[in-house]
């Protein structure tokens, strides 16, 4: 499921490849389009999980702030398979690469921020256990401290 149709990213990424003055793909622009914009989508979608939000959370992502992000990465992506063949300009695929936004952007529902409901990343408070651990600093009030270890 993309933020935004096929059609839309197919439209876009004709008017990219127009500007760069690429016509080698012409023929082959829906394909690389269908690709492109599958890994737009995954890469949008894998890196705000790693951030912390939710399936769902991105799920019902505002499209308005979506889709433009989706729109760039999937242009992003085919300029830079075209970059291979081709001479696109440094330039222009940095005007397209969100790669960097995505490790900090905002994401909204209906207007709201939305604050990461997952894990990753969020800072914890309280003292760490170290219950379960081999190797622990030594306690003062151990009985068998300087004593021989016995295995």
């Amino acid at each position: 499921m993309a933020f935004v149709a096929d059609s839309v990213t197919l439209a876009d990424l004709g008017d990219a490849l127009q500007q760069a003055g690429i016509s080698t793909l012409a023929s082959q622009m829906t394909n690389v389009n269908t690709r492109c914009h599958a890994k737009a989508y995954s890469y949008i979608v894998e890196r705000l999980l790693r951030r912390g939000y939710t399936a769902a959370q991105v799920a019902a992502w505002d499209s308005a702030h979506a889709g433009p992000v989706e729109r760039d990465m999937t242009i992003f992506f085919a300029l830079s398979l075209a970059f291979v063949n081709t001479q696109v300009s440094p330039e222009m695929l940095k005007a397209y690469d969100r790669r960097e936004d995505l490790e900090t952007l905002a994401i909204t529902t209906s207007g709201d921020f939305v604050y990461p409901l997952g894990s990753a990343g969020l800072c914890g408070s309280g003292t760490l256990s170290t219950g379960g651990d081999l190797f622990v600093w030594p306690d003062p009030d151990d009985p068998m401290l300087g004593e021989v270890t016995q295995w």
